[in-house]
C-alpha cells in the first residue's frame, strides 16, 4: 500500500473571503453566509486538489509504505546469482534492479510540489523503529514533479518487519500562497546556497596544521608546518608551486595538492600520496595519506544499507581514516563549503539535487477554478436545475470525491 496523510496545513486558502465575496458579487455588508462561503471555498480547493492530485496549500504530510523499493529481489533472491529467477546471469542481487536491467530503489513522493522532506521513519527485523535523515541516509529531487527519494550512492534500502505501514515518510509540500506581485514558478535558493567560499590566502592569518585554502589556480593547498598555528607572511600571496610541491610562506609551509578530485568512490585506483583529494561523504575534504591505494570494494550483493557509511570517515581535522585494510590511508581537510571559487556553497554530500528549492507559487488558473467552483456551487443549492430533471454537473457526488476511498481488494 501507498497511503497518504495530511498531518497539517501550513497556509491559508487559496482565496480569501473578501476575494470570494466580491466574485460572488455578495455585498461586503452582507454576513450571513460568510461562514458558508469559507467552508465552500475550502471544500472547492479538495476538489481541486482531487482533479489535479497535487497540494494546493503548504502542508506537511506522512506518506506511508508497506516496505522500500527492490524489497522483493534482496528478500527472495530472485534475480540473484544462484541460478535461480531472471538475470541469473550477472544479476545484482540486493539492488532490486529487474530482469529489464531497471534499478527500482526510487520512492516518488506522491503529493507534489515537494517542498522538503523531515526523515524517513521505519520498522526493522527486529521490530524496533529507526530513522533515516536527508543529505545523511537519502538525497530528494525536490526540482521533479513529483518529488523523489533514493539512497545515497553505493547503499540501499534497509529491510524492514513485514508489517502494513512499516515506513513513515514525513514530507512538506504544496504551493506557497500567490499574490498580484508574486508570479507562479518562483525559483527560491535554499540558505545552503550562500555566497561563503573556501578559505584564500590573506596577510597575517592563522593557520593551523592541516588547514587548507583554494589557490587561483583552483589547487588545494595544504599548511603543513606543525606546533601553533602558523602566520602566513608579507602582504602579497607566495608563487604557488605545482602540484605535489610546497612553499614558504612566513611561518607557514604550504604543500600543492591539486584540485579536488570528486567524490570517494569503492574499487578505484588512488596514486600519489599528498597530491590526490577526494570528497568523502560529509563534505569534507580527504587527502591521500600514502603512496598508492586501491579503495575498499563494495559487491553489488553487499552493498551498505542506508544510513552507513562505506567508510568510517574521519571528521576532525588532521584525523586519519583507513581504507581497504591501509591505515591512515586518507587525512582529513576539514569541511570543503565552496565550488572552486565559484563562490557556490556545497550541499552536505551528495544531496546535489536538493541545491535548489523549487518554490512554486500557487497558479492563477487554480485560484480562479476555486472562484468559479464556489460560484457554481453557491448559486445552484439544489442537486438538480428548476424545471428540469437534469442534474446539475460537479455537484453532490463530486463534493464527496475527496472523502470517496475506492476499495477494490477481495476480503478474504
Amino acid at each position: 500500500m501507498n497511503s497518504i496523510v495530511r498531518t497539517a496545513t501550513l497556509s491559508a486558502e487559496p482565496v480569501t473571503r473578501t476575494a470570494m465575496k466580491n466574485w460572488l458579487r455578495v455585498p461586503p455588508t452582507v454576513v450571513n453566509d460568510d461562514l458558508e462561503i469559507d467552508d465552500l471555498v475550502t471544500e472547492a480547493r479538495v476538489q481541486a486538489e482531487l482533479l489535479s492530485n497535487c497540494a494546493l496549500v503548504r502542508s506537511t504530510f506522512v506518506q506511508y509504505l508497506d516496505h522500500f523499493p527492490g524489497w522483493g529481489a534482496r528478500e527472495f533472491d530472485f534475480y540473484g546469482s544462484n541460478g535461480g529467477g531472471y538475470g541469473a546471469s550477472g544479476a545484482q542481487s540486493g539492488v532490486g534492479y529487474d530482469r529489464h536491467r531497471r534499478w527500482h530503489g526510487e520512492i516518488t513522493v506522491k503529493r507534489p510540489p515537494l517542498v522538503s522532506v523531515q526523515g524517513i521513519t521505519f520498522i526493522g527485523t527486529d521490530g524496533r523503529p529507526y530513522t533515516l535523515n536527508p543529505g545523511q541516509d537519502f538525497t530528494v529531487d525536490i526540482a521533479s514533479l513529483p518529488g523523489r527519494i533514493r539512497p545515497i550512492p553505493y547503499t540501499i534500502w534497509p529491510l524492514t518487519l513485514h508489517v502494513p505501514a512499516a515506513i513513515a515518510i514525513a514530507f512538506t509540500a504544496g504551493y506557497a500562497p500567490n499574490a498580484d506581485s508574486v508570479s507562479a514558478g518562483t525559483i527560491a535558493e535554499p540558505e545552503t546556497l550562500t555566497e561563503a567560499i573556501n578559505p584564500s590566502w590573506q596577510p597575517g592569518i592563522a593557520t593551523p596544521q592541516y588547514s587548507f585554502l583554494i589557490d587561483p589556480n583552483g589547487n588545494v593547498e595544504v599548511q603543513l608546518n606543525v606546533g601553533s598555528p602558523a602566520t602566513a607572511g608579507g602582504d602579497n600571496p607566495p608563487a604557488w608551486p605545482g602540484i605535489g610541491q610546497t612553499v614558504v610562506d612566513g611561518a607557514c609551509l604550504w604543500q600543492n595538492c591539486g584540485p579536488v578530485r570528486g567524490f570517494w568512490t569503492p574499487g578505484t585506483a588512488y596514486d600519489g600520496q599528498g597530491a590526490w583529494v577526494i570528497l568523502d561523504f560529509n563534505s569534507n575534504l580527504q587527502l591521500l595519506n600514502i603512496a598508492s591505494l586501491i579503495s575498499q570494494n563494495i559487491a553489488p550483493y553487499s552493498l551498505q544499507a542506508v544510513g552507513s557509511s562505506p567508510l568510517p570517515w574521519a571528521t576532525a581535522r588532521g584525523g586519519l581514516t583507513a581504507d581497504n585494510g591501509e591505515a591512515g590511508a586518507w587525512l582529513c581537510l576539514g569541511a570543503y563549503t565552496a565550488l572552486g571559487d565559484t563562490g557556490l556553497a556545497l550541499p552536505n554530500s551528495p544531496e546535489q539535487q536538493a541545491a535548489v528549492t523549487v518554490d512554486l507559487t500557487l497558479p492563477k488558473t487554480v485560484t480562479r477554478f476555486i472562484k468559479a467552483l464556489v460560484s457554481h456551487w453557491y448559486y445552484n443549492r439544489e442537486p438538480v436545475t428548476q424545471g428540469s430533471s437534469n442534474k446539475v454537473p460537479l455537484h453532490l457526488e463530486d463534493m464527496l470525491g475527496g472523502v470517496t476511498i475506492h476499495d477494490f481488494n477481495p476480503t478474504p
